[in-house]
């Protein structure tokens, strides 16, 4: 302790290592254990770090590996496919019996359930007389359509059922010479 009549301690002054400071601060190994606590901390946060680099250069090397031998499979599978596709069209234009339909490939969730159908070419002029029957009936019933709803009066025969007097009515006449 520190006598009271000697005046502030002097904090500027040097001293002379950890153990100067245990009779002017109280609370000194309070601090000094702190600090050996975190400085454990510090250490073990550091080896845990180190681990996790550790971990994650394997990490990288085992997804490379992976990669180096998933890579001759995908290219595996692309030429599986494309031969089947090849197998495919050489096949289709032969056409196969029904009863013979093709097995299913090793591998593939995909089976042939029946061959395909090949029809014979028909010819364009099959229509032909069912369009020339449209064609001579339509305009005829344009025809009947059009006088049905026309109601204009053509001549005094025209007004008759109306019941309306009939004033007058210009007679049609005809060229001379004909």
């Amino acid at each position: 302790m520190i006598a009271v009549a000697d005046g502030p301690p002097d904090l500027g002054a040097p001293a002379d290592g950890p153990e100067a400071w245990t009779h002017r601060a109280p609370s000194y190994p309070v601090w000094a254990e702190a600090r050996a606590r975190a400085e454990e901390v510090r250490l073990a946060l550091d080896a845990l770090e180190q681990e996790q680099a550790a971990r994650r250069h394997e990490h990288d090397l085992l997804a490379s590996q992976l990669a180096q031998l998933a890579a001759p499979r995908l290219e595996e599978a692309r030429l599986v496919a494309r031969l089947e596709q090849e197998a495919a069209r050489r096949a289709a234009p032969s056409p196969a019996p029904a009863a013979a339909a093709a097995p299913a490939t090793a591998g593939s969730p995909l089976r042939l359930l029946e061959p395909a159908a090949v029809h014979a070419e028909r010819s364009p002029w099959r229509h032909l007389p069912a369009v020339a029957l449209l064609a001579l009936l339509l305009p005829a019933l344009g025809g009947v359509l059009l006088e049905a709803r026309d109601r204009s009066v053509a001549g005094p025969d025209d007004l008759d059922g109306l019941g309306a007097p009939l004033l007058g009515v210009i007679p049609h006449l005809r060229a001379r010479g004909r």
